[in-house]
């Protein structure tokens, strides 16, 4: 499951695995599956979330942060990888 990191305003970071990132006005949440139906994993208030990165791993066996959402998203926004089915 791929690894996220989310830099809040505060200057602190919080890590967390998930599928799928959704942001609103409210909130940023990473899902993860279990038993087929989606469930949240982190969930921050939108307004202390400064940026959201996914960790990517490199051939080599080392990794980077790769930056994957707007630090202010209007509306709700699907990123990431749905599975099939949806």
């Amino acid at each position: 499951m791929p690894h996220y990191r989310i830099d809040k305003t505060d200057g602190s970071s919080e890590y967390a695995e998930g599928i799928r990132v959704l942001v609103d006005a409210e909130s940023t949440v990473l899902e993860g599956r279990r038993g087929g139906a989606w469930h949240p994993s982190l969930t921050v208030p939108s307004h202390q979330v400064n940026a959201v990165y996914q960790r990517l791993t490199e051939v080599n066996g080392t990794w980077r942060w790769s930056r994957v959402i707007p630090t202010r998203a209007l509306g709700l926004h699907r990123l990431a990888y749905p599975t099939s089915g949806e």
